[in-house]
């Protein structure tokens, strides 16, 4: 058979997935005598590689982060059918987002509030590494304190002599935002005032009041 043709009456030609360029192939049975180009397989390289795997004798898998139940993806380079995953990258979804990104095409900011000087979140949902700045609560830190708690965690309530029927503070200090009631100081008005006053004509004494008011 002339080179590029097999089998009965030479009348069959070789695959073209036959690895080199002129796919030559066994003139008896068409077997290919290089193997396979990439994304094939089968002695005549006329199959493509079984679903979720690639490459050169479909020996590779493709990405676990490629969109889709079966993870499926392009037989020769590998390329993800559907994109890919959240926090995932790349033609093959092998690279995480960068730091700082998070979700679908690593599309979505890491919150400003997460804690640490780099915001880091998790790549794929945005949850922050290391929790939330004081004054901010939730996953991702994106929910401030509620009215009335402040700091890490908004695990702290603002102290009861904060000036106001809701006693409010800011929620990332505690400081108190209309000041104190009578007989309290301080940012955040957890100190009784220092009161001076002359008795008798003596000396002047200072005195703390802390949880009473002098009348």
């Amino acid at each position: 058979c002339d080179r590029g043709t097999h089998g009965k009456d030479c009348s069959f030609f070789c695959s073209e997935h036959c690895k080199e360029e002129d796919n030559s192939c066994d003139n008896v049975d068409g077997t290919c005598d290089q193997g396979c180009d990439p994304g094939y397989q089968g002695a005549q390289c006329r199959q493509g590689c079984d679903r979720g795997t690639h490459g050169k004798n479909c020996s590779l898998f493709c990405s676990e982060h490629c969109k889709g139940e079966d993870n499926s993806c392009d037989n020769v380079d590998g390329t993800c059918d559907q994109n890919c995953d959240p926090g995932y990258q790349g033609a093959l979804c092998t690279q995480a987002c960068e730091s700082g990104t998070y979700g679908k095409n690593c599309s979505l900011t890491c919150s400003e509030h997460c804690k640490g000087v780099d915001n880091f979140c998790d790549n794929v949902d945005g949850t922050c590494d290391q929790g939330c700045d004081p004054g901010y609560q939730g996953a991702q830190c994106r929910q401030e304190c509620e009215s009335g708690i402040y700091g890490k965690n908004c695990s702290l309530t603002c102290s009861e002599h904060c000036k106001g029927e809701d006693n409010s503070c800011d929620m990332v200090d505690g400081s108190c935002h209309h000041g104190c009631d009578p007989g309290y100081q301080g940012a955040l008005c957890t100190q009784g005032e220092l009161l001076s006053y002359t008795a008798n004509n003596l000396d002047t004494f200072t005195v703390d009041t802390w949880n009473y008011i002098c009348s």
